[in-house]
């Protein structure tokens, strides 16, 4: 069983944050993406299961209604 993770997040310094701990941790993280937009086709490429997701987004799309898509 793969332990990957989309990161979408739209503040560079929590990406910068996130993104080595769960390396860290042994997961393999897809992203990272600033956007909804960026983060549905990270979905759509790789069919990652998990995601952690920001509430601030670039875009149209916050954290909660991508959370919701």
């Amino acid at each position: 069983m793969s332990k990957a993770i989309l990161v979408a997040h739209g503040d560079p310094g929590a990406l910068d944050e996130l993104v080595p701990t769960l390396s860290d941790l042994g997961y393999e993280v897809v992203g990272p993406a600033t956007s909804a937009r960026e983060a549905l086709a990270y979905v759509a490429q790789t069919g990652v299961g998990w995601a952690l997701i920001g509430e601030r987004l670039a875009g149209e799309r916050d954290g909660r209604t991508l959370g919701q898509a």
